[in-house]
């Protein structure tokens, strides 16, 4: 059983990436900052391999409908199941790139905080 898109987005959200403050006034706020950090990428990493699974179980639910006997020859309706298949995928997959997002901007939050804690001794 694959998890609704809409939990997963629910995650995102209690993970409050979008109010995350990210402006250290010393050394010691930094390194806690990237503690931080390091959890919600820890966190979305979880999410992601949980999509990953949904998706191809997903994928291979489809699969196996258009290897049925009958619509292996039938084009129109093993289009058809193509495209209901991509429908159903389009919400994981716009959730996947959403977290490629959020990872990215923290590696680079990351980057940015460990110069700041170096730099401030």
């Amino acid at each position: 059983m694959v998890i609704n898109p809409k939990i997963y987005m629910e995650q995102l959200e209690e993970l409050g990436l979008e109010d995350l403050e990210i402006e250290p006034s010393s050394r010691g706020e930094a390194v806690k900052l990237i503690r931080e950090i390091e959890d919600h990428i820890s966190n979305l990493n979880k999410i992601r391999y949980n999509l990953h699974g949904d998706m191809r179980i997903i994928r291979k639910e489809y699969l196996e409908r258009l290897v049925e006997e009958g619509i292996r020859g039938d084009r129109k309706r093993r289009r058809l199941i193509m495209d209901e298949r991509d429908r159903v995928l389009s919400p994981y997959e716009g959730i996947d790139r959403l977290i490629d997002g959020f990872i990215d901007w923290l590696e680079n939050v990351l980057i940015f905080l460990r110069e700041y804690a170096g730099n401030h001794e």
